[in-house]
């Protein structure tokens, strides 16, 4: 809608321990820093018990949709990081 698409250009995953069939899980996300042409998370995937079963990280490009080039981040979304 914004002209803006966001592949994923890297992606880390650490396995600690294993999550079961039926298992409650929590997904922890966090933002490494303010974004500028990348964007990178970290997660924390915990079971019931509050135990890290997985790290993992991932980054994001900005860019454009018609001409597949890098850009900055949006406005937007700069302003409702804040």
């Amino acid at each position: 809608e914004n002209g803006v698409k966001l592949p994923v250009i890297s992606l880390q995953l650490q396995f600690k321990k294993p999550a079961f069939y039926d298992d409650v899980l929590t997904i922890l996300t966090s933002l490494k820093k303010t974004p500028q042409v990348k964007i990178e998370f970290d997660y924390k995937i915990l079971n019931s018990s509050g135990e890290i079963l997985a790290l993992a990280n991932t980054v994001l490009a900005f860019m454009d949709m018609e001409s597949n080039k890098p850009i900055g981040c949006p406005e937007y979304l700069l302003e409702k990081l804040k």
